[in-house]
């Protein structure tokens, strides 16, 4: 969905900037050839002023979702094909509550774990805007034990496929085999 968002916009953007420049240049000729149609010369005004306001907003919008993670076609084809060989641990999926960008990552992933066959319990929504800022993705056990031998290759598929995965944990988790994916927000 991001993608054809990205493309339409990407589009869009180039057209308005180009009646823009173009109706820039009639405006010009007409000073250059004396004509002295007022309303005529408004109305390119206009139209160049408004292509100009829409090429504005259009880039802004293909900025913000240029700045959107998510899983491409490749890196979602390897990280499930990495999962469904993998044993299945019980794990939580967390993503700071007030930040789209990473509910989308979140989802993204959480859609690639559900396919595997992992039993997931969704995207929990964490309230606290500070927890792991700065960080892509946290692959967390529960604090005060050794990681498990069986987490080290969940950690290695998703740092394969691009994903940025740190390791830490949390006193939130019930039990020693259970996992927490943080999915951070964005710097």
């Amino acid at each position: 969905m991001r993608l054809e968002e990205h493309r339409a916009a990407t589009i869009g953007a180039t057209l308005a900037g180009a009646v823009a420049i173009v109706t820039s240049l009639v405006l010009a000729i007409l000073g250059a050839a004396d004509v002295r149609h007022p309303i005529l010369r408004i109305e390119l005004a206009w139209a160049a002023a408004v292509s100009s306001a829409i090429a504005l907003l259009l880039n802004v919008q293909i900025r913000r979702l240029s700045r959107y993670r998510r899983l491409d076609a490749m890196q979602r084809a390897g990280l499930l094909s990495d999962l469904r060989i993998l044993p299945t641990l019980p794990m939580t999926i967390v993503a700071p509550a007030k930040d789209v960008e990473a509910r989308s990552y979140a989802a993204q992933l959480l859609a690639v774990f559900r396919e595997a066959g992992w039993p997931v319990f969704g995207v929990k929504l964490d309230p606290h805007p500070d927890n792991a800022t700065n960080v892509d993705v946290l692959l967390a056990v529960r604090s005060g034990c050794e990681v498990p031998a069986e987490h080290e290759p969940l950690f290695d598929a998703l740092r394969r496929v691009g994903v940025h995965t740190m390791r830490g944990s949390t006193p939130l988790l019930a039990d020693d085999r259970s996992l927490m994916l943080f999915v951070g927000r964005r710097a």
